[in-house]
């Protein structure tokens, strides 16, 4: 078998042999060394894994990650690997979503720099610690509730139809959110927070394209499972693997009150980024409609000794239902909302035409 030394390896790879060494420093490659002159020489197997690690470098992935890919590769998984590949995805789409925002900051800068004929420092250090701030928020993101352990479950566990659980109503809240999305043949379609496909197969079974993002991978491949049609990627509300205007509609079940208060206005901004012109959202959700209501719901729940529904509502984020209708309200679109339970709300909002503000 023929071996290459390190130059002749490095230039067939298109990289440096400094880069090799490092590669070799970090524990991806070993290759072997020629024992009376210790130079490094690489069969064409080594050679396909140094392949490999370029491949993967150019598209972002870290060293450290890579590493993990190549460990399941010596097992024999190859097949995981992909999985790898739609968490660098995620991960490049999330730069991307901050980028992009980088870039409005820095526009509005120079806007407000042209119209005051001057840097106007004050303006600009609001401009940007907001937009800091904001950052930090969609860093924050974190898988606090193992979904991926969740997945054998979770259907099960949303047909029992237990009053006095949370999921009461929930396949009329799915029922009576597709029929308020009133979708049409030719749209596309974007279910968040999708888990295992249950809202978004109603659409798929109307003829609707549809696609699917969540933050678990095994609630995705059982998604893959159950509707092998559906686009399926890993992400979050915070940032929506999918370029802008990329939807007619978007909708997300049981899922929204997972996000940190502060989080929430930017997975809307999300939300309406991937909306085309004449849009729609929908949310299936527990949402506060007001104090009262939500204390009664509460006090009911503990009179019946439901620990264990309790225990699930205190670490969770319930949006508040006049918050969010005045959000999207203050930006062009009526809203409509029915309360199927005292917590439980089926809530739509449509961009109105221009002709008719």
């Amino acid at each position: 078998m023929r071996r290459m030394q390190i130059k002749e390896m490095a230039e067939r790879l298109g990289i440096t042999p400094r880069a090799i060494r490092y590669y070799e420093e970090k524990g991806l490659i070993a290759p072997p060394k020629e024992p009376d002159n210790r130079y490094r020489t690489f069969t064409e197997e080594e050679a396909w894994r140094l392949q490999t690690i370029v491949t993967l470098r150019r598209i972002g992935m870290p060293v450290n990650e890579i590493k993990k890919v190549l460990a399941e590769v010596d097992r024999g998984h190859e097949h995981v690997v992909t999985r790898y590949l739609e968490l660098q995805r995620a991960a490049t789409f999330t730069e991307w979503v901050r980028l992009k925002h980088q870039l409005e900051i820095i526009e509005r800068m120079i806007q407000n720099g042209e119209q005051n004929h001057a840097p106007s420092w004050d303006d600009w250090y609001r401009l940007t610690r907001h937009w800091q701030e904001q950052e930090q928020w969609r860093l924050k993101w974190r898988d606090r509730w193992a979904f991926d352990r969740q997945t054998e479950s979770f259907d099960q566990r949303v047909e029992k139809n237990d009053p006095l659980d949370l999921y009461a109503e929930y396949d009329n809240a799915l029922q009576t959110l597709t029929e308020w999305i009133d979708a049409r043949p030719g749209e596309t379609g974007l279910d968040l927070g999708a888990g295992t496909g249950n809202l978004s197969g109603r659409f798929l079974a109307n003829g609707i394209r549809m696609a699917a993002v969540d933050q678990s991978a095994e609630m995705l491949r059982r998604c893959r499972k159950k509707f092998p049609q559906m686009t399926t990627k890993l992400g979050n509300f915070l940032a929506i693997p999918f370029p802008d205007h990329a939807f007619d509609f978007v909708v997300t079940s049981f899922a929204f009150h997972h996000l940190l208060e502060e989080q929430k206005p930017l997975a809307l901004e999300e939300m309406r980024r991937v909306l085309r012109p004449g849009g729609r959202v929908g949310i299936v959700d527990w949402m506060i409609e007001s104090d009262e209501t939500f204390h009664a719901w509460k006090e009911k729940i503990r009179r019946a000794g439901r620990t264990d529904v309790l225990k699930e509502m205190a670490s969770e984020y319930y949006v508040r239902l006049d918050w969010l209708c005045q959000w999207w309200i203050s930006r062009g679109y009526d809203v409509q909302f029915r309360s199927l339970t005292p917590m439980l709300h089926v809530w739509v909002a449509r961009q109105r035409d221009e002709k008719d503000t």
